[in-house]
């Protein structure tokens, strides 16, 4: 697939091949956000993070929507957002109506993932919907882009959003190829960048590096900060 233009500083920035670092906000049950923006104005002091990734609902749970937050973070903070976006809670009308919002808010980044089911979070009889996968919303998002319609076709009013997405990747999969290949389906229907989940083997994360330089799009590796024995007592569980 062509390249598309770089729409957000984040990507341009990854395209000149530059070294550069990203954050996370988590938004939670909350309808104050001034601790998020606190967040986003200490990672903009630092001068080295050029986006935050805002969360969307993680572990299942039932959480601010993170298109708002993403928004505030933009206008309020002067930071560039990476709007995480999930297909359990949504089918594919309420994603392409989301999308459509998010870009008529000056959105330039989502990442499109999968989602933690809602059997683990804090709503255990809520159902997942995954009316469209992860690889299928990179596609909605690249017929939005590219052509200016939706999966059926239709047109949308005032042309095409402008609008970069890109995809998750686990450098922990074992075995390895079918990670590999996901990814590469990813990148076939427009992904234009690569994040990957928490490394914490730097040598199986080369490996998996190497492996995903075939597909020529910039990769971000996920790093997390083992702060305490509960945060590690977690990861290993």
């Amino acid at each position: 697939m062509a390249k598309r233009p770089a729409y957000s500083n984040l990507v341009k920035t990854m395209r000149e091949g530059k070294f550069l670092f990203t954050g996370e906000l988590e938004p939670k049950k909350m309808v104050d956000l001034s601790s998020i923006l606190h967040s986003a104005e200490e990672m903009k002091k630092t001068g080295k993070i050029v986006a935050a990734n805002v969360t969307d609902g993680p572990q299942g749970d039932a959480y601010t929507c993170s298109m708002v937050p993403c928004y505030l973070v933009q206008e309020k903070v002067g930071l560039e957002a990476i709007w995480q976006m999930t297909v359990r809670d949504r089918n594919r009308i309420a994603l392409f109506g989301d999308i459509l919002g998010g870009a008529i808010l000056g959105l330039k980044n989502m990442l499109a993932l999968t989602g933690d089911h809602s059997a683990l979070g804090d709503h255990q009889n809520a159902r997942a919907v995954y009316d469209l996968d992860s690889t299928q919303l990179i596609d909605l998002v690249s017929k939005m882009v590219d052509d200016g319609t939706d999966l059926e076709g239709k047109e949308i009013e005032g042309g095409k959003i402008e609008m970069n997405v890109g995809c998750a990747a686990n450098p922990n999969s074992n075995p390895r190829e079918p990670e590999i290949l996901k990814v590469g389906r990813k990148v076939e229907v427009g992904a234009d960048f690569i994040q990957t989940q928490t490394s914490f083997d730097i040598d199986d994360a080369k490996e998996f590096l190497k492996e995903l330089e075939k597909f020529n799009i910039p990769v971000l590796l996920g790093l997390f900060p083992i702060k305490n024995y509960g945060i590690a007592w977690y990861f290993n569980e």
